[in-house]
């Protein structure tokens, strides 16, 4: 633990971050909470999600990528994270029928849940019908999504690595469906993955997701 002043935790919530990493690195949920807890008293549930648990995901994959954790502890602190969301996605109200809506899907071999979960609460906190897919589901079924479904708009997240034609696929399938905008994003290499277009279109952070959504349809 004491290696952990090492890195530089400078951001507004320095302390609370600090603190979550120490107790994700101890498996102690009875403080995770309370830290937790805290924040949403203060800052509410979806300002503690973008401006501590979100940067503090961040600060695991520095972690992550230099050897200062494990697996089992990024799994223990990503399934709390997990169900605080789905238990917050779960008390939002339904959508009006005429509300906009969005898939959200994350392709073939990514598992990395988390991300997709802050942008389904997201969605529906602002009024949006949310088709959630979840992990894996195989590229080629993109057609069906579009098909059966016709959302307003599509997205997912790269977060595992991928081959050159793994892309190409992906990439025809996308432009099969031109009339819906495809919203992507993940690690800092997921930007050069799909040719930048009116159709497809990188998004860095939560912040610019909120804003693309908050002005549909104007930004397309």
């Amino acid at each position: 633990i004491a290696e952990l002043e090492r890195y530089n935790f400078l951001t507004e919530n320095h302390d609370e971050i600090y603190a979550l990493v120490l107790h994700m690195m101890n498996f102690n949920e009875k403080e995770f909470q309370s830290v937790f807890q805290r924040c949403v008293i203060r800052k509410g549930f979806l300002n503690t999600i973008l401006e501590v648990i979100y940067p503090f995901l961040n600060q695991i994959g520095i972690l992550w990528g230099t050897n200062k954790i494990i697996a089992s502890q990024e799994h223990f602190i990503s399934n709390l994270i997990r169900q605080k969301l789905i238990t917050a996605i779960d008390s939002l109200p339904m959508p009006s029928e005429n509300a906009p809506s969005i898939a959200l899907v994350l392709l073939d071999n990514e598992d990395h849940e988390i991300g997709l979960l802050l942008s389904s609460f997201i969605a529906k906190n602002m009024g949006w019908h949310v088709f959630y897919f979840g992990q894996r589901v195989p590229s080629s079924e993109l057609n069906i999504i579009a098909e059966k479904i016709n959302p307003d708009i599509i997205l997912t997240l790269f977060v595992a690595g991928k081959r050159s034609a793994d892309i190409a696929r992906i990439q025809r399938i996308i432009e099969m469906n031109k009339h819906i905008p495809f919203l992507f994003s993940g690690g800092s290499f997921s930007k050069e993955l799909l040719n930048a277009s009116d159709q497809c279109i990188y998004i860095k952070n939560p912040d610019e997701y909120i804003d693309f959504l908050e002005k549909w349809p104007q930004n397309v």
